[in-house]
C-alpha cells in the first residue's frame, strides 16, 4: 500500500488517517495503563488526606552468597534455601487513616545471591488464595500478590517493581525520576515530583527474569503458596556500570498484598519489610531498606533490622564512574 493510501477525507480539505482496531486498542490500553499505574495511585495517596511520619530507621539485611544454586521450582524442600538469610517479619504498611481490620499475614522472605543472580523466595501462609486477574503486566495486585522493589544505585533516580502471584503471573515495571527526588514526611516523593518528574514505564520488560510459583502443602494440606525469583545482574546493575554482583549494597523493599472479603467490599491488607505508606511503595524509593551482599558465612547471616541505612557502595561507585566519564570526555 502506498504511503497516504490509508486515509479518508470528509469531503473538504481535511484528511483523516484511518486507525485500525488493533492500533486503537493498543492506544486505549496504553492510556488505561497510565491511569492505573500512575494517576490512580497518586489520587489514592492524596485522597486519605492524613499525614504519615515515616522516621523509623531503615531495616538492613546481610545476604550471603549462595553455595548451592536454587532450583527455582518453588518447591518447599529445595535445600539451597536453607542457607539463605530470612528477613525480619513483615509489618503493616503505614495507614493514611484508620488501621486495617487484620494483622499482617504470615510471610517469610529469604535472600541469596551469586555473581549473575539475586535470588528471592516468598513463603506466604494462606488458607484462601485470591488471584482473579492473570497475564503478563496484568493488574495482579488486584488479587493476592507479592512485590519486590529495587533501587540498585540507591539515589531514588531509577528503580524497578516486580510483582508475582500464586499462578506465576508477572508484572515488571521501570520507574525513572528526572528531577530532584524530594520527599514528604512519609518518605514518598512529593506530589509535584511525581506529576512532573516520575516516569513509570510498564512497557519495560526485565530480560532474563526467572520465576516460579506453586501452592504450598504440608502433609497433604494446603497452607499457602511459594514464589521463587531470580533477578539477573546484567539487567539490574546496568546503570551502575556492572554486569555481575559482588559484595555491594542495594536499596529495596518487599511487600505482600492480601485481599480479604468483607460484607460489602474487599479489604486490602498491605504489609512490608521496610515501612512504607499504604498504596505508595512505587513512589517511595527513599523508604527502602538496605540489602548488603556479602561473602558471609552462616554465622554472619543475621537481619539487622534497626541499623540505619547508609548511602551504599553502589552509589559511591557509580559517582566514581560518572566522574571518570566526565573527565575522559573533556
Amino acid at each position: 500500500m502506498k504511503r497516504g493510501a490509508n486515509r479518508v477525507s470528509d469531503g473538504g480539505s481535511r484528511i483523516f488517517p484511518v486507525v485500525s482496531d488493533e492500533t486503537r486498542g493498543n492506544r486505549v490500553k496504553s492510556f488505561l495503563a497510565f491511569l492505573i499505574f500512575f494517576v490512580s495511585p497518586l489520587l489514592l495517596c492524596e485522597a486519605h488526606g492524613g499525614k504519615i511520619i515515616n522516621n523509623a530507621p531503615r531495616p538492613r539485611v546481610i545476604v550471603p552468597r549462595a553455595q548451592t544454586t536454587p532450583g527455582l521450582t518453588a518447591e518447599a524442600a529445595d535445600p539451597a534455601w536453607t542457607a539463605a538469610v530470612q528477613l525480619s517479619p513483615f509489618t503493616l504498611s503505614l495507614p493514611w487513616g484508620p488501621p486495617p481490620s487484620s494483622a499482617p499475614c504470615e510471610t517469610e522472605v529469604r535472600l541469596l545471591w551469586d555473581a549473575d543472580w539475586f535470588y528471592v523466595r516468598f513463603l506466604c501462609k494462606d488458607d484462601s488464595v485470591d488471584t482473579p486477574i492473570h497475564g503478563h503486566d496484568a493488574l495482579i495486585y488486584k488479587g493476592d500478590a507479592v512485590e519486590i522493589f529495587l533501587d540498585p544505585v540507591g539515589d531514588s533516580r531509577q528503580w524497578i517493581e516486580l510483582e508475582f502471584n500464586a499462578s506465576n503471573d508477572v508484572l515488571d515495571q521501570l520507574f525513572i525520576c528526572t528531577g530532584e527526588p524530594k520527599t514528604d514526611s512519609s518518605l514518598r516523593l512529593t506530589d509535584e515530583v511525581i506529576r512532573r518528574d516520575v516516569w513509570p514505564i510498564l512497557a519495560w520488560d526485565m530480560r532474563g527474569l526467572k520465576s516460579a510459583a506453586s501452592r504450598w502443602s504440608v502433609e497433604g494440606k494446603e497452607i499457602g503458596w511459594i514464589v521463587d525469583v531470580a533477578i539477573p545482574a546484567s539487567e539490574l546493575l546496568k546503570r551502575s556500570g556492572f554486569h555481575q554482583f559482588r559484595p555491594m549494597t542495594l536499596r529495596g523493599n518487599f511487600l505482600r498484598y492480601k485481599w480479604l472479603s468483607g460484607p460489602t467490599k474487599r479489604e486490602l491488607i498491605s504489609s512490608n519489610w521496610s515501612p512504607v505508606a499504604f498504596g505508595c511503595p512505587h513512589h517511595s524509593p527513599a523508604a527502602y531498606g538496605e540489602i548488603v551482599l556479602e561473602e558471609a558465612s552462616s554465622d554472619l547471616r543475621a537481619v539487622r533490622a534497626h541499623e540505619p541505612a547508609t548511602a551504599g557502595i553502589i552509589l559511591n561507585e557509580t559517582k566514581r564512574l560518572e566522574s571518570r566519564c566526565l573527565t575522559e570526555g573533556k
